[in-house]
């Protein structure tokens, strides 16, 4: 016991102790800073790693405020002369931080109005109520609310909250296989990565793409990309129910009545169809429709997100208001803009080029070794490093890697942001540390399932998703 006490004792002091985290924040930064230069390492490739590195370590073990790290990357990048501010503030100039903007405050709005809640429940209402119905519903209303609501942030917030409501409303155990199989069920529909606006690392990753000539539209990223994501997340969360099996008798037949009642008192509570939710619906139909229609006005996802969050404020809609406006987290809009400036700057040193001769010899052994090889760069990156912070610094000597192996962009990007997504434990991701946060779902059932997603994820990539790449083309 006293052995066990001071392991625990001695994993507090390494990874709590702040004088040690900034120990290690410095010292591979410090290692590096003292390599010798050469014809292939040169001034500038050293320095970019030393500063992208240290700044990477800060967030990752959140030494400091996010803002703050976010506001020291561009700075330290022009200020060494590595970039021209130009090259370095590009990324204001994408639609990134301006879709992530926008899709802030129509999400603030879309739940505020009450619109997200009552789709969320008529979904499951419509699916029976049973147990396996309010896995179906999740399901279908995720696929509908991945189509509306680019922050993942926001519907894993309406997810994690409802299916705690059912859990406590039904009075499932904390720690029953039940409540780990319902509060799983409606994460894993609220992140499925269905659609381009999906997430950021999304458009980080196409943004990069762009500079070698990879241009995808709205529609082209759903068949490739989108079709098998909604199939993966089918089999996903219907999987729970065979991962954990059902030990509680909450959600048998006799019991649906009951279920279904909940949601109908849900649903009743939100009243009649409002004319802020008729106007919010509308708002969300002109998005739709202009992500749709992408291929004939040429206009982007972000812009349009930015148009339909401003068309929420105007005389004759005044459905946004100072609320929506204060819930935006604008801290994550300057470290999204500020991770998307690694690839410029990693182009204008030569540290992409650099960095992608050492995967080079990596990507060899044929379409499903590559894509394996890749995803597993990814996933292994992730216990480091945010899935935006991994995109920004690894998609461009990624992507120059496979080129030089001879390999498409396409299969490139989508085995790793699938890679990136692949989680084992709460802190790699801030939603999963949320959802770990209600306490229905005990620690080795969050492992197992996370576990199990890997593993199906990889399956899925090799079987499905690389078949179905070879006929389209995208090899």
């Amino acid at each position: 016991m006293e052995k066990v006490s001071e392991s625990l004792n001695l994993k507090e002091i390494l990874f709590q102790n702040k004088w040690i985290k900034w120990f290690l924040a410095v010292l591979i930064p410090g290692i590096i800073f003292m390599m010798p230069l050469n014809n292939s390492f040169t001034y500038e490739i050293k320095m970019f790693f030393v500063i992208t590195i240290f700044i990477m370590a800060l967030w990752a073990m959140e030494l400091l405020p996010v803002l703050i790290p976010s506001l020291m990357l561009p700075i330290l990048y022009f200020t060494t002369k590595l970039a021209s501010t130009n090259e370095v503030f590009a990324s204001w100039g994408t639609q990134l931080p301006w879709l992530f903007l926008s899709g802030m405050i129509i999400s603030s709005i879309f739940e505020r109005t009450g619109l997200m809640k009552r789709i969320a429940c008529w979904s499951i209402l419509k699916a029976g109520g049973s147990y396996t119905g309010i896995l179906y519903g999740f399901f279908f209303s995720g696929i509908l609310m991945g189509l509306l609501v680019p922050s993942g942030a926001g519907k894993v917030a309406l997810y994690t909250t409802l299916s705690y409501g059912i859990c406590k409303a039904m009075k499932v155990s904390p720690t029953s296989n039940v409540s780990s199989t319902i509060m799983l069920g409606g994460y894993f529909a609220a992140i499925g990565p269905l659609y381009l606006t999906g997430g950021g690392s999304n458009i980080i990753a196409f943004d990069i793409a762009s500079k070698y000539g990879v241009n995808v539209s709205w529609i082209d990223y759903f068949i490739q990309m989108g079709i098998p994501s909604i199939i993966f997340t089918f089999i996903l969360i219907f999987s729970l129910k065979f991962l954990f099996k059902r030990d509680e008798e909450i959600f048998e037949e006799k019991n649906k009545e009951h279920t279904k009642k909940f949601f109908l008192e849900e649903y009743k509570s939100l009243g009649k169809f409002s004319k802020n939710e008729k106007k919010m619906a509308l708002i969300l139909g002109l998005i739709v429709l202009g992500l749709l229609t992408n291929s004939i006005h040429k206009i982007a996802p972000g812009w349009i997100f930015v148009m339909g969050a401003c068309l929420c404020f105007m005389p004759g809609i005044e459905i946004g208001n100072d609320i929506d406006i204060k819930n935006v987290k604008f801290p994550m809009i300057v470290f999204m803009a500020s991770a998307m400036c690694i690839g410029n700057v990693s182009i204008a040193t030569g540290a992409g080029n650099y960095f992608a001769e050492k995967l080079y010899v990596f990507l060899h052994g044929g379409e499903y070794v590559v894509t394996g090889m890749i995803w597993l760069v990814g996933v292994l990156i992730n216990f480091i490093l945010t899935p935006l912070a991994a995109v920004s610094g690894l998609m461009n000597p990624l992507l120059e890697a496979g080129l030089k192996a001879g390999l498409k962009p396409l299969p490139v990007i989508y085995s790793f942001l699938q890679g990136i997504e692949q989680i084992l434990l709460p802190y790699e991701n801030a939603t999963v540390l949320f959802l770990f946060g209600f306490g229905l779902i005990t620690f080795k059932n969050l492992i197992k399932a996370f576990a199990w997603r890997m593993l199906l994820n990889i399956i899925f990539i090799l079987l499905f998703c690389v078949p179905y790449w070879m006929m389209l083309g995208l090899f």
